[in-house]
């Protein structure tokens, strides 16, 4: 137990600290315009030749981020808010996102399930598209649909929203300023999803530098990449090159495109009951029930969030010291667990309640003051008792924050325990040693329930 205890200390000295933003997530923001009524996007056209230039020289240098789903992109494309629900309309804005998501593809190799796309009925920035290069993975719930028709027949058109399902929006809620840095907030409304799955995109824009990312992109590569645009009649750039009708994706397989859980990937924790000398659990078995109390216990607790409520956590508690203000007297425990749990609330953040199953081993060795007086034969005698220990139950949990990345933690658990190779020891003077010796009285067995309690202090991190 000495060693699984090293280990987990040791992984926990190896991982890299550093508390994710909790609120905004960074984003650089690329806007481009389009001519009323017209889905194809030119050079010359607002200040669109100086957003496809950033954009050029952004993409090498983040590519392999994107790919590693450290980062991805999201499509705003933005509607008038008087005639959104109108068919025409959300195909002419899915047209102008979709040209724009394979402008980025057939330019820089990105995967389409690299990309978020919605539409905003906010008002704000009609006839343009945003363009953000979120720093964040994926989310699970994020729509990768971008479904249309050209030419824009009305039965062709109705039949390409339906594929749909819902179509997806995400209103501009609001708009603010944190010292030099815009913020921006969408709400997001997807009827595919229960409302407590979704989380609103909260952006803090920025522009990142491309000095630290991938100084290996050369200039052939990006001279390579711009004669892959097409040109328009009068020799300007236009993203118009996209299939006439496309739904490259569906929803339903976005569903666990992101395996780490934002804010958080992990948490460290400890018990705290322990650390105060008492057993943080009662048996409920043939020896009677009460509550132990001895010398303190170390322990550790690592848990790994995953899938947006999903985590699971491995634990271990290791003591072996004197008590009682006894130097001869003997408490010993170990014991390691597993613990998967789901998440009931998950608004991909792991507060609030959880259920979970757990297993655990592990074993004691307590001498001394702490003896047992069941047996019938003189107690001044029973020294103690050693055995191993193994439980599984279920468990239910609630967890706070308290500042920043600290969290405190409840959990309750409920099981059955099973005592085995259970030794009841004895202590007599030998003369001819000159000291006393631990002898066997007798071998015991117990199987019982438990109910068992964490009150945990908890420190939660994740990594980009």
């Amino acid at each position: 137990m000495k060693r699984t205890l090293y280990i987990l200390i040791g992984w926990l000295c190896i991982l890299p600290f550093g508390v994710v933003g909790q609120n905004y997530n960074q984003a650089e923001s690329f806007v481009f315009s389009f001519h009323e009524g017209s889905d194809l996007m030119t050079e010359g056209y607002g200040d669109n030749d100086n957003e496809l230039q950033r954009l050029d020289d952004k993409i090498p240098a983040f590519k392999n981020s994107i790919i590693r789903d450290q980062f991805h992109f999201l499509i705003i494309s933005h509607v008038d808010p008087s005639d959104y629900a109108n068919p025409q309309v959300t195909n002419e804005a899915s047209m102008r996102g979709g040209r724009l998501r394979a402008y980025i593809n057939l330019s820089f190799d990105i995967p389409y399930e690299h990309f978020a796309f919605y539409i905003d009925r906010s008002g704000n920035f009609r006839d343009q598209v945003h363009v953000y290069l979120v720093r964040s993975p994926l989310p699970w719930f994020a729509n990768l649909d971008i479904s249309y028709n050209d030419p824009r027949y009305p039965d062709a058109v109705d039949e390409a929203i339906k594929r749909y399902g819902v179509v997806p929006y995400a209103d501009l809620h609001s708009r603010t300023k944190e010292g030099d840095t815009e913020r921006q907030t969408y709400t997001i409304t997807d009827a595919l999803f229960d409302k407590s799955e979704l989380e609103d995109y909260r952006l803090s824009l920025v522009e990142f530098s491309t000095t630290q990312q991938h100084q290996s992109a050369t200039t052939s590569q990006t001279t390579a990449q711009q004669e892959q645009t097409a040109k328009g009649k009068n020799g300007k750039k236009t993203t118009s090159s996209t299939p006439k009708t496309t739904t490259k994706s569906t929803k339903s397989a976005s569903v666990g495109s992101n395996p780490q859980a934002q804010p958080y990937n992990l948490a460290v924790k400890t018990n705290l009951i322990p650390w105060f000398t008492v057993a943080p659990s009662i048996n409920f078995g043939d020896d009677g029930t009460q509550l132990y109390t001895g010398a303190i216990m170390p322990n550790i607790e690592l848990e790994y969030y995953f899938m947006n409520r999903y985590s699971v956590a491995l634990s271990a508690m290791y003591g072996d010291f004197s008590y009682g203000g006894n130097s001869s007297s003997k408490w010993a425990v170990s014991g390691i667990s597993i613990e998967p749990r789901y998440w009931l609330f998950s608004n991909n953040d792991f507060r609030s309640l959880y259920v979970g199953a757990f297993g655990q081993y592990g074993d004691f060795d307590i001498r001394g003051d702490k003896v047992d007086l069941t047996l019938e034969d003189d107690p001044t005698l029973l020294y103690g008792r050693t055995g191993k220990v193994m439980t599984a139950g279920a468990s239910v949990g609630y967890i706070y924050p308290i500042w920043k990345g600290f969290y405190v933690e409840g959990s309750l658990q409920a099981g059955f325990r099973s005592i085995s190779n259970g030794i009841f020891y004895r202590r007599d003077w030998s003369e001819e040693f000159n000291q006393y010796l631990n002898y066997q009285e007798r071998t015991f067995k117990s199987t019982g329930f438990m109910v068992g309690l964490k009150l945990n202090l908890v420190y939660r991190f994740g990594f980009q």
